[in-house]
Order: structure tokens, then sequence, then C-alpha cells
């Protein structure tokens, strides 16, 4: 059976995710376009091609949650549930204030039964000024990635990341996407550093 208009679209968008997630710290475009004004379109895409109804999701330090948990379940089938025990956690603000600490890390026999925290944010090509460097470096990185931290997302919760993650295997995995329709990664095994100027 062929494919659908929405499923070919879909599909394309995972691949996107894909090679963000192969390619830590690069900007790619998940090639949907949205108006500005439609706030979660890209972010809703990219749910539909990772969330279903056998996992779930929590939605963190944002007013417009309960809203946005409603969208979330009707475009996906997946459940919401409590931050400690969600499969993904969104970040519709960039700003978790610290709930993010309370995300499954996984365990040494099974490091995959952890969180992926998916942050929504107005632009990834916005950086931040006056701000510390970021460096990634980790499988799929050449040598290091030096950037300036983006902006609309707090330097904490990077550090929250960092935190989560030295334990590696154990942690969880973040994506960024913005509203122009791209995505950024860094897995649980990329290293960040917060360096200062």
């Amino acid at each position: 059976m062929k494919p659908s208009h929405e499923e070919i679209i879909l599909q394309k968008v995972f691949r996107r995710v894909l090679q963000a997630v192969s390619r830590p710290g690069r900007t790619y475009s998940v090639g949907v376009q949205h108006p500005e004004s439609d706030r979660w379109s890209s972010l809703i895409h990219v749910l539909r091609t990772v969330l279903d109804h056998e996992v779930t999701f929590c939605v963190v330090g944002d007013g417009t949650g309960k809203e946005l948990e409603r969208m979330i379940f009707d475009k996906t089938k997946s459940k919401a549930a409590d931050i400690a025990s969600a499969d993904y956690i969104i970040v519709p603000d960039g700003h978790s204030h610290g709930e993010i600490l309370k995300a499954q890390r996984g365990t040494l026999e099974y490091p995959d039964l952890s969180a992926t925290v998916i942050f929504s944010l107005p632009s990834l090509l916005l950086k931040a000024e006056g701000k510390p460097l970021l460096a990634f470096t980790g499988p799929g990185i050449r040598e290091e990635i030096v950037t300036a931290p983006l902006k609309g997302i707090e330097l904490r919760e990077l550090a929250y990341l960092k935190e989560i993650n030295s334990e590696y295997p154990l942690g969880v995995d973040a994506l960024f996407i913005d509203q122009g329709g791209r995505v950024m990664a860094l897995p649980r095994s990329t290293t960040i550093e917060i360096k200062e100027h």
C-alpha cells in the first residue's frame, strides 16, 4: 500500500532526527516549515515520529502544559506520566527549573531504559551573547564542537544535562527542536563542557 503524503513527511522527519542523533551538536532541518504563529507544529511533527500508545511523556516548566499535553495525546495517543517514570520529557520553554534531574537514567544492565528530554526553542540559530562557551565531544563528533549557548535555553539546563550524564552509560538523550523546523541532538554519550571565556 502506497504511503500517504503525511506518512512520507513523518518518515523524512524521523530520518532527520536520526541524522541529528548520529551527528551531535549539529543542526538539521526536518524539512517541515510552519508559520511562526504555529508554535508547536515542529515539536508535534517530531513527537509523532517517536511517541505512540506504548510510551509515556511528561510536559514540564510551562504554564500551558495541560494544553500541550492534550495536543500531544490527540496526535500520538501517548499517555502523560509523572516525570520520574516518563519515557519522554518535553520542556517547552527552555527551562525545567531542575525538574529534568528527576528523569529516568536507566540501569547498568539496561541503560536504554532512560528518558529522552526534548527542548522546544524559538530558534536553534540564535546564540546567547556574553555567556560562557559550550564544548561538545564524544561519538559522532570529530575532535570538538565549540559554540555559544543557544538563546532561549537557560545555561543551567545544560549543566543539569552534564550532571545527569556524568555516569555514562547512565543518563538521558536530549533533543532540541525549534519553530523553524530544525533539530539538534545531544545523546547521553556526548560530553558537555561549559567553558568560561
